[in-house]
């Protein structure tokens, strides 16, 4: 990476921070857990997700990327990608929460997440980038490794940024990952994780229970 692209890229990531902060919580802008829906405060547990996920991206204005189980249930539309797409080329999400009547610029809302077993049906000749916040946790370990084993076939997404809601030992709501369950990534064997991060905050009903991490996968080849 050259000094103008780094420069670039620095831009767009500044730029998609600010929107995350002026929009998280925001007057007319829903995101789920935004401190006021759920409790909590602006600065919570999920804000960490996205700055996180946003930092780790490193996305370009080319980039194109791919947001599983973006789709919130209470708002029909995707807060995380509808942010992102407004400084990438394409943010594409995969979830059957969606209503594709909500799609705004640069956004494309899918709802085959909930039509077939895994991700085999998607083509990946479009996605620089994968990202998924809050959703691996939230899938029955044989549909989460069937993603997964599906991501490692994509021949052209170079980055791709998970975060979960995490503990150790003990699965406190149904198909919470804990270590155990975290080797469903030894799957991606084209990739390899550059990044694992744990947030410095807890959700309100979640205190001594569990935590969101986030880690970073690279293309190894």
């Amino acid at each position: 990476m050259n000094k103008c692209e780094g420069l670039a890229l620095k831009q767009v990531t500044d730029r998609l921070l600010a929107g995350l902060w002026k929009n998280y919580g925001a007057q007319g802008v829903s995101a789920e857990w935004d401190g006021k829906v759920y409790g909590g405060s602006k600065m919570s547990q999920r804000f960490w997700e996205y700055m996180i996920a946003i930092k780790l991206l490193e996305l370009d204005s080319e980039s194109s990327v791919l947001e599983i189980g973006g789709g919130s249930p209470r708002t029909k539309s995707a807060f995380f990608s509808d942010i992102l797409a407004s400084s990438v080329a394409l943010s594409t999400v995969i979830d059957p929460n969606l209503d594709p009547l909500n799609e705004k610029l640069n956004t494309c809302y899918l709802k085959q997440f909930a039509d077939g077993p895994s991700l085999d049906h998607i083509r990946d000749d479009g996605y620089s980038h994968v990202v998924s916040v809050s959703t691996l946790e939230h899938v029955e370990p044989a549909l989460r490794e069937q993603i997964i084993t599906s991501l490692n076939t994509f021949t052209y997404v170079q980055t791709m940024v998970f975060t979960f809601e995490y503990h150790p030992t003990t699965r406190y709501f149904d198909y919470q990952l804990t270590a155990k369950d975290l080797d469903v990534f030894s799957r991606l064997t084209n990739f390899y994780a550059d990044s694992f991060e744990a947030s410095p905050t807890h959700c309100v009903n979640a205190v001594d229970k569990w935590y969101p991490v986030a880690v970073r996968f690279r293309r190894s080849d």
